[in-house]
């Protein structure tokens, strides 16, 4: 009788893990007007030696440009001194981000949070693209972030729902 007590919790506790251990979506689409969708790629992190970057993606599909949200976080500390902010993709080429705003500068924590836009074309090359890694100077120091498997996971759920689904 015990047995079968202890097997029987032993089995609902693998079935409360394997059901808690699913993935979140991806993407999360929206109607905002009439024929217009609006796709969010839910914040994930690219992390590279002294810094950290927590990005997330915003597209309209009518829209000529995508938004992209993220906070750097870096050891040395961060200041309004940044350039050069892009992703490298696997074939070696280089998406620029541009119209870049700073929406919030914490010294104390080392941390900035940015905006800035993609043509949708860029946005879709990166979607495309199986490796992606993004760079950027801040303090005069060049770093190069990382994506973490999460990162990678929501690129490829938003490649599958706005390229191979077309």
């Amino acid at each position: 009788m015990k047995r079968k007590a202890l097997l029987l919790i032993s089995l609902s506790m693998v079935l409360v893990l394997a059901s808690c251990a699913s993935h979140k979506p991806s993407i999360q689409t929206f109607y905002v007007d009439d024929n217009v969708q609006q796709y969010f790629i839910m914040p994930s992190s690219l992390k590279g030696p002294g810094c950290t970057v927590l990005m997330d993606f915003t597209y309209r599909a009518a829209s000529a440009t995508a938004t992209i949200n993220y906070t750097i976080s870096a050891a040395k500390g961060v200041n309004r001194d940044y350039t050069a902010l892009r992703f490298i993709l696997g074939n070696g080429s280089e998406v620029a981000m541009g119209d870049t705003v700073v929406l919030m500068l914490n010294k104390g924590e080392k941390r900035m949070r940015l905006s800035s836009k993609l043509p949708a074309e860029s946005f879709l090359k990166l979607l495309a693209s199986d490796e992606i890694s993004f760079a950027f100077s801040v303090n005069g120091v060049e770093h190069v972030s990382r994506p973490s498997p999460a990162f990678k996971r929501q690129i490829q759920g938003a490649r599958l729902e706005l390229i191979e689904n077309e």
